[in-house]
């Protein structure tokens, strides 16, 4: 089995990456992400200071505009509305905290976790959209013109398609390949699945549902040549599930879907977690800066 080394990978991308920000910067050119953070949430001030280090190594600026979760939604519209018009910020991340976390600090909310956050994400001038999610990109990825809109992938999505743009992934699957992605999320799953099906590829996608229908009915994972699982649920990929020489992407945080241990004898490759598709992501979002930059350079916001 091929345990795929996304730090590496990361790694050299990063040194891409780099050179074309001090190229930008030789001609007055500076590239600047700004992210709104929750900070009751552990993880994502995690994830925040990976982004930001990252950012510094590369030489993009990257500043942090933290809130309670429990402040009122128009105070944070507030301060997205002014990174909007300014100028010199080039991309707008919403750093999400888990439902969990927002539950614990919103006992009795007035809008629900997914109102409250549509509410914000909307918020977002689509030109600054660096995580790829807003509502009218999503639209754009389904009808295949994101690209001429100059509009960006969603960063995890743009991590998977490096991990399938590999040689060692390439080395173990075939055009004809059937795919299953699980997990319907406007982060992973439904743009994905919409790029793969453009692309000509046999996809299907499922959720909670198809996962445990498949499992009712003694088919499980074995009919998947690939798959790519991202539901944040531990361990929820086991080997008695798949077939012997199946390709399998990890997009589980901060746990692993995948239950390594018991798909070693039979997945021909996997992707870890940690180390696997979440360095990736952290350069495919300081891409995505970078081509939003491009994208908007002449048009004054």
């Amino acid at each position: 089995m091929h345990i795929f080394d996304g730090r590496t990978t990361a790694m050299r991308l990063e040194t891409a990456l780099q050179k074309r920000v001090e190229n930008l910067r030789a001609q007055g050119k500076t590239i600047k992400v700004a992210a709104v953070l929750f900070q009751e949430d552990v993880g994502s001030r995690y994830y925040s200071e990976y982004k930001r280090l990252a950012a510094e190594r590369i030489g993009m600026a990257y500043e942090l505009h933290p809130f309670s979760i429990a402040v009122p939604v128009a105070e944070v519209i507030a301060m997205i509305s002014k990174l909007n018009q300014d100028q010199a910020v080039t991309g707008i991340i919403i750093q999400k905290p888990t439902g969990r976390v927002w539950r614990q600090y919103n006992p009795k909310p007035k809008l629900t976790y997914g109102e409250w956050w549509k509410i914000l994400y909307q918020a977002v001038d689509h030109r600054k959209d660096v995580d790829g999610l807003h509502p009218t990109t999503m639209a754009a990825i389904e009808n295949g013109t994101w690209e001429e809109e100059g509009r960006v992938l969603p960063a995890t999505v743009r991590a998977v398609q490096k991990v399938m743009q590999s040689p060692e992934f390439q080395a173990v699957t075939k055009q004809d390949s059937q795919y299953l992605i699980i997990g319907k999320s406007d982060l992973l799953g439904k743009p994905l699945y919409h790029l793969l099906k453009r692309q000509g590829r046999a996809v299907e996608m499922i959720g909670k549902k198809g996962f445990a229908e498949r499992m009712k009915s003694g088919l499980k994972l074995t009919d998947a040549d690939v798959i790519i699982t991202a539901t944040g649920r531990e361990y929820l990929v086991t080997g008695e599930m798949i077939k012997k020489g199946a390709v399998l992407i990890d997009v589980g945080e901060p746990r692993p879907d995948l239950d390594q241990k018991s798909l070693a004898k039979k997945a021909a490759f996997i992707t870890p977690v940690p180390g696997g598709v979440g360095p990736l992501t952290v350069v495919s979002l300081l891409e995505n800066a970078v081509a939003l930059h491009q994208a908007t350079k002449s048009i004054v916001l």
